[in-house]
């Protein structure tokens, strides 16, 4: 795990070590002017110069790369790109030290400074990989001048001199030593603080996201809305591809996915529902009550899922929703390739699941709330007040678009014999029964209400009334002579019907009902069990 992970912050010390390099190739050059200028006939310039000159080369490549890289990110391509970078300096950092004495360099403390960016820039294994590499070849290269196997430069001697001269093997090993733990050292101490900032960082992140999410969440109730926030930020915090939001129906025991992104429609198809399976993954998501962290699929048995094989998820994290002890669904965050997630990555998406599991709670308690509030708490179909509201906004609409409209009125015929017959409870029953079937075989654009007692009524847009006492007709075949009949019990108990429209019989909705109520009566004055139109005669 790189101690920065993200876009910007990687790329951002990436082009920060390359005007560094810019500032040290510079100031080397001016350096070796100056040591020129000075020490005219004790100073090796052209090795010096050719170095310099090869750190400006490679820098500039380097800066170059960098541009493309920012361009179009790869997350694998910037961490391979920051360890070449470490590397290649490692090198020319050791060349350095080679020409200006080895062991008696004023440069060989340089390789510390140097694993302090290879602690900022690269992941806690690798620095400590690139403090070993450091040591190895500085050891090496003191070693092979001490042995004579390659000469002993000095900034102050013009010819290279056996190394002996100027050293011994104690103060060599001193050096190697000391050299090896200050790296080690170097390294560690970065890698602490550079965990402590990162943590400081994450923590800031994290409670600057909850915080924008939790003012989205805010300004809406409605559960769409809230599980598309919640989904959005889940998959943009964690830099995964996909993700979606299963709700739970308790009383089916069955999981419906809500919100998706992402995802292929064939997959969305095959996984819209299921059944918790004991032992499945579901299954033990619940139980568990903790985030599931999948880093590679292919080797969890409990992944096995072949419509999600085939779609091609890799990786994923799935968490519970909880809230009051009370299971409302699963938060699921899927990648098409195996990936690590970090420990920051979890605990946000854990966070922004606890927020979803109260945000998700208060809008189906006031969705269940709202519907109550419009919901006739017999037959479970509209009420009159919603159906006052849905009457003036149809009529409104019909009259800005100039469509039709029409209404359709229903009385239960011997309703009260019924009643008197069977008792209140059978009534309740039966009109629950008639309010079930006129929903049933009318079209899916017609809004079905109980206007209070045992009437209903319906209200078709976009409708002629020649086109509504057909709906009504075939309403009140299918309940009274398909449905009744069926039953002994029913024989006496028929359906009367009156429609009106708009605008030819009424422009209101007053009037509208009066005429439909007129028309209904007509239909129980000629023997019941009809279907009659307004008329103005």
């Amino acid at each position: 795990m790189s101690c920065f992970q993200g876009k910007p912050e990687i790329l951002e010390r990436i082009r920060w070590l390359i005007k560094l390099r810019w500032m040290m190739a510079g100031g080397a050059l001016i350096a070796i002017c100056v040591a020129e200028i000075l020490m005219p006939s004790d100073f090796l310039v052209i090795p010096y110069s050719i170095m310099a000159v090869l750190v400006i080369c490679y820098n500039l490549a380097f800066s170059f790369y960098s541009e493309s890289l920012s361009l179009e990110y790869n997350e694998k391509k910037a961490s391979k790109f920051a360890n070449l970078q470490i590397s290649v300096d490692l090198f020319a950092l050791a060349f350095v030290v080679y020409l200006s004495g080895g062991a008696e360099s004023p440069f060989i403390f340089f390789f510390v400074f140097h694993m302090i960016t290879a602690g900022i820039l690269l992941s806690v294994r690798e620095s400590y990989m690139k403090a070993a590499l450091a040591s190895f070849v500085c050891a090496l290269m003191m070693f092979l001048e001490y042995k004579l196997v390659i000469p002993h430069w000095n900034l102050a001697i013009l010819y290279p001199k056996p190394l002996g001269i100027y050293l011994d093997g104690r103060f060599l090993s001193i050096t190697v030593l000391g050299l090896s733990t200050s790296v080690f050292l170097t390294v560690y101490i970065t890698n602490y603080l550079s965990g402590l900032l990162r943590k400081k960082q994450e923590g800031i992140k994290e409670l600057s996201t909850l915080l924008n999410v939790g003012k989205l969440l805010s300004s809406t109730l409605k559960l769409d809305a809230i599980l598309d926030l919640i989904l959005d930020a889940a998959i943009s915090e964690t830099g995964t591809s996909a993700g979606s939001i299963a709700l739970l129906d308790e009383k089916k025991g069955e999981f419906t996915i809500r919100a998706a992104k992402g995802f292929s429609k064939e997959f969305l198809n095959k996984t819209q529902k299921w059944k918790v399976r004991k032992g499945g993954m579901t299954d033990r998501i619940l139980r568990g009550g903790e985030p599931l962290v999948i880093e590679d699929a292919a080797k969890e048995e409990i992944f096995n899922n072949p419509v999600g094989i085939k779609e091609g998820i890799k990786s994923l994290i799935a968490i519970p929703l909880f809230t009051n002890d009370r299971e409302v669904g699963i938060l699921y965050v899927d990648a098409f390739k195996s990936r690590k997630f970090t420990e920051s990555e979890v605990r946000l998406t854990s966070l922004l699941a606890t927020q979803a599991a109260a945000a998700i709670n208060n809008a189906q308690l006031h969705e269940k709330t709202r519907k109550l509030a419009i919901i006739d708490g017999l037959t479970g179909i509209y009420n009159y007040r919603h159906f006052r509201e849905t009457l003036e906004n149809e009529i409104k609409r019909a009259n800005r678009y100039h469509h039709l409209l029409s209404l359709i009125m229903i009385d239960v015929d011997n309703f009260k014999k019924y009643n008197d017959a069977y008792g209140h409870l059978e009534g309740d029953i039966l009109l629950t029964k008639i309010a079930y079937l006129i929903t049933k075989h009318t079209r899916g654009i017609d809004i079905v209400a109980r206007y209070g007692g045992d009437e209903f009524v319906v209200i078709s847009p976009e409708t002629d009334k020649n086109q509504a006492i057909e709906v009504a007709e075939r309403v009140r075949i299918e309940i009274v002579d398909k449905f009744f009949k069926k039953k002994e019990v029913y024989n006496k108990v028929t359906l009367s019907m009156g429609v009106a429209s708009f605008p030819s019989d009424a422009v209101c909705v007053d009037d509208l009902i009066r005429k439909a109520d007129i028309a209904l009566y007509k239909a129980k004055r000629t023997k019941r069990n009809k279907v009659r139109a307004f008329a103005l005669k």
